[in-house]
């Protein structure tokens, strides 16, 4: 890996294959848990404030009354800062946000759906939008418990006991909702099949539940999800999004394939394509730290790109600075620390 300081200050990473990666196999071995207990503490707070439930555990469009499960999807960054802040607190925001999600559950291990009226003209969800729902926030919900089941300090935290009952309770409760996505594969997989993002959230989502539950049917399944995925990778490095490339769905891929890294997916395929996919991204940060969303297949910042309930999409830099976050995360190198940083002010500054 060798680094350039252009004349905008702005640092590029330059790499050939697995140069990237160099300082990741040199490393000692460490679990998940253990890892992010080593995060940047600044851009895991960060990450983690836009996550903070209310106090009944409800997040983002939940917060003015229940919608869907879909919408507590990002509670892992509590449990990311928790670990690398050693502070209960955040950890105990991850298992309320978990319990009002999951105080929905129905009986197949399917969640309960409520349209606020203002969005009754949108029409009704389909089966496979309500089952992708439940796949992106299984996703959040796996990867903390994740993390927390594989963390030396949580499990010897004297003060994390309580929580560690609750958390226990959490992963039981999963059981039905393993049973209700591994139906629901065939429409997932036929909806998210030319859409690498939404394969790799299905992907982690059956991979933490076939480590949490000791499930192979869903290793099986997080096998043929991620597996679809990276077959969707451009010669130049992005994975492809509407017939292109998109450098906010990149963004969000990459941080998902360097999960699945941390979380000792075994798929030694797998480094090369998330080094492919940042490095690419890397090249659409801006010296400014904007992420550059001209030619975007799907999310563009001049109207013209997707919409979301009725709102436009805006470019998700989050997930970019997850990326370069989770990449300092396995390298040991604070390198793309730096650059996360500069994204991140970009867009504290737009506020």
């Amino acid at each position: 890996m060798r680094l350039m300081a252009g004349g905008t200050s702005r640092l590029r990473l330059i790499c050939c294959g697995a140069v990237l990666w160099a300082f990741v196999t040199q490393a000692t071995p460490t679990s998940h848990g253990d890892r992010m207990a080593q995060a940047h503490t600044l851009l895991t707070q960060v990450l983690a404030q836009r996550m903070v439930p209310k106090a009944n555990g409800a997040m983002g469009r939940n917060r003015a009354g229940y919608f869907h499960v879909r919408f507590q999807m990002g509670m892992h960054h509590l449990v990311d800062h928790g670990l690398a802040s050693q502070d209960p607190k955040a950890i105990l925001k991850f298992v309320k946000a978990a319990e009002y999600a999951l105080r929905h559950q129905l009986p197949d291990g399917d969640f309960q759906l409520t349209r606020p009226a203002k969005l009754a003209g949108l029409g009704q969800a389909s089966p496979a939008d309500r089952a992708s729902g439940v796949a992106f926030f299984t996703y959040s919900l796996g990867v903390g418990l994740h993390a927390l089941h594989h963390s030396a300090w949580w499990q010897s935290c004297q003060a994390c006991a309580p929580l560690r009952t609750r958390v226990v309770m959490l992963t039981q409760q999963l059981q039905p909702t393993l049973v209700f996505l591994l139906k629901q594969e065939g429409r997932l997989m036929a909806a998210d099949r030319n859409a690498p993002n939404r394969l790799l959230f299905n992907g982690l989502a059956f991979y933490s539940l076939s480590q949490l539950l000791d499930s192979e049917p869903a290793a099986a399944a997080a096998h043929r999800f991620i597996q679809q995925a990276t077959q969707q990778v451009h010669v130049d490095g992005y994975f492809i999004e509407g017939g292109g490339f998109d450098s906010s769905y990149n963004g969000v891929a990459s941080a998902l394939c360097l999960r699945l890294v941390l979380m000792g997916y075994p798929e030694p395929n797998l480094v090369a394509v998330c080094d492919r996919a940042l490095t690419w991204q890397i090249q659409r940060i801006l010296p400014s730290g904007e992420i550059d969303s001209r030619g975007n297949s799907r999310v563009r910042t001049d109207g013209t790109g997707e919409a979301f309930l009725g709102r436009s999409k805006d470019v998700d830099a989050a997930h970019t600075i997850e990326a370069l976050l989770l990449f300092a995360v396995l390298n040991r190198n604070p390198v793309t620390v730096s650059l996360a940083q500069q994204v991140l002010q970009h867009y504290r500054n737009k506020r």
